[in-house]
């Protein structure tokens, strides 16, 4: 987890950034179902402890050259490729995610989403290159299932206070719902 995403602005459910993004001439990123490597939308903290949109590249170059998309919660700080750039958080503008079951060679793809929330946040870190990487945790309750990882999804309050610091990664799997697609 997370190799797949879903992400489609809706000025409903954005307005409050649709602003700043017009302001800062936020035009450039992917919507739809998003793929490692893709320009997205994020938020992090700016001065005056402000959040700020902002578009990174999902996929963080790593050792070689090899392009990693996550970073486990566990150990996160022990890795050179995360830890200087733990104390840059930021979220990921996401409406859901994706997961893959396999029953015999058959694969079936499953669509991830918080009840009630349109939006929702990932937990991720960035570096200067305008790089990110979501961090993912174990997955708990129905997620387990499905997947041994899950990313860190946090809802509005939860995502302010991640940014700021308040909080570190916590894993919410409740009130996942599960649609196969």
């Amino acid at each position: 987890m997370c190799g797949r995403y879903f992400f489609q602005f809706d000025e409903n459910t954005s307005s409050q950034w649709q602003s700043q993004m017009t302001q800062l001439e936020l035009f450039d990123f992917r919507q739809g179902e998003i793929f490692p490597s893709q320009k997205i939308l994020t938020l992090h903290q700016g001065q005056n402890d402000e959040l700020r949109p902002d578009i990174l590249v999902w996929g963080m170059t790593g050792y070689q050259g090899r392009l990693i998309i996550n970073a486990r919660r566990e150990g996160i700080d022990q890795k050179m490729t995360f830890r200087p750039w733990l104390h840059q958080r930021c979220a990921v503008f996401a409406n859901g995610f994706y997961e893959w079951t396999k029953r015999g060679k058959e694969k079936s793809k499953i669509y991830i989403r918080k009840e009630k929330e349109d939006v929702i946040y990932l937990a991720g870190i960035y570096n200067d290159k305008g790089e990110c990487v979501i961090v993912t945790g174990a997955a708990q309750d129905e997620m387990a299932k499905i997947h041994d990882r899950t990313p860190i999804i946090m809802n509005e309050c939860m995502m302010r206070s991640y940014l700021s610091r308040q909080t570190d990664f916590i894993v919410d799997n409740e009130n996942l719902l599960y649609q196969r697609v």
